[in-house]
């Protein structure tokens, strides 16, 4: 998900192949053939991943909207 100079970058060992097309058949089995939208609350700390996680499920037939809140201060 991070490239590897961002603080949140996580050596995972091998690669992990991403599998477009299984991931859409497991949703097909679940139910969710003509996919499926889900709403992602989230502050505007992490809405550039908001928007990364939305164009990877996009990929899949998932419609992620943000919904993108102000923080709560004390």
């Amino acid at each position: 998900l991070f490239p590897s100079a961002s603080r949140y970058y996580v050596d995972l060992g091998e690669d992990r192949k991403v599998d477009v097309e299984r991931a859409k058949e497991l949703l097909a089995e679940a139910g969710y053939g003509d996919g499926l939208t889900v709403t992602l609350t989230l502050t505007q700390n992490y809405a550039t991943i908001g928007e990364l996680l939305q164009s990877q499920l996009e990929q899949i037939g998932v419609t992620l909207e943000l919904d993108v809140v102000e923080s709560a201060t004390n």
